[in-house]
């Protein structure tokens, strides 16, 4: 179905440049992704409740947002501010526009009939940490072997006390994009400021170093909401990968989380081009619960 085919049956407005921090902190969404700055539109849905969504122009590509809620899809209001994201980013010179959410396959559907197609799959690895705990010493014992001397393994606090915040930006930013490390910029500023962030635990999330040189590292997060750890981003240099390294800190942050024991459920996610993680999760047991589509449309 075109987007031509569906004219908006809800009134939607573009977001003026004095409301988008209000705005965007009620999307729950942030001003910049991938060092793009954000354009927001909203639709009315009754009862004093709005929809959303949200573009973040990075040159010809346009990352963005789109509230796929039931009751914003079944009001017309997720099609209306479809159609303004599209015309919003035509008007940019934006040729590739990816959504930024990971989607089930009945969201998916309602986005491909509408020009969109799947760009890579994502897979949910749920755990609990009691299950976890008896394959971690034959996993272990398989995998030290293949450690090198020199290594060492710090917190996310410790890291940024000894200054390897730099390197761990470059390499978040060259593993994962520039909005991983824009993430972890926010963690950096927090810690600078003696603060926490949602963004990475920063006793639970880890460094791994060779040599002293910054490899790999990764940002988990407790989500006191659902009682559940949740692994935000897992990065490691290109010479390291498929090998040891991966499969080393996922060892390792499950370990500390066993020995925190404030919370027994994790998860966490991989990308299918993530085959390191994809590996790690099937070394240590970790069932697939789940598949999604990212999708993205071509202008």
């Amino acid at each position: 179905m075109e987007m031509s085919d569906m004219p908006p049956c809800v009134a939607v407005q573009a977001v003026p440049a004095e409301h988008l921090v209000q705005v965007l902190k009620g999307l729950k969404q942030p001003r910049q992704r991938e060092g793009g700055e954000a354009q927001a539109w909203v639709a009315p849905l009754g009862g004093g409740r709005a929809a959303g969504a949200v573009l973040w122009p990075v040159g010809e590509q346009g990352h963005c947002w789109l509230d796929l809620d039931a009751a914003a899809r079944e009001a017309g209001a997720s099609d209306a501010l479809l159609a303004a994201l599209l015309e919003g980013a035509r008007a940019q010179g934006i040729v590739r526009l990816r959504l930024q959410e990971m989607l089930s396959a009945p969201l998916a559907e309602w986005l491909g009939q509408r020009g969109f197609c799947r760009w890579n799959r994502c897979y949910e690895f749920s755990y609990r940490l009691d299950e976890v705990a008896a394959r971690l010493a034959p996993v272990w014992a398989a995998t030290k072997g293949r450690v090198p001397a020199g290594v060492e393994l710090l917190s996310l606090r410790e890291a940024h006390a000894r200054g390897l915040m730099g390197q761990m930006l470059r390499l978040e930013a060259e593993a994962l994009g520039r909005g991983a490390a824009l993430q972890l910029a926010q963690v950096a500023r927090a810690l600078d400021q003696g603060a926490d962030s949602d963004l990475g635990d920063a006793d639970f999330s880890l460094t791994l170093l060779h040599e002293g040189v910054v490899i790999g590292l990764t940002r988990t997060q407790l989500d006191l909401g659902r009682n559940q750890w949740v692994s935000i981003a897992m990065a490691v240099a290109p010479p390291y990968r498929a090998g040891w390294a991966n499969l080393y800190l996922r060892i390792e942050a499950l370990r500390r989380k066993i020995e925190d024991g404030r919370c027994l459920d994790g998860r966490y996610y991989a990308r299918d081009d993530q085959k390191d993680s994809i590996r790690s999760a099937r070394h240590l047991g970790l069932p697939c619960t789940r598949e999604m589509a990212m999708m993205e449309c071509r202008l």
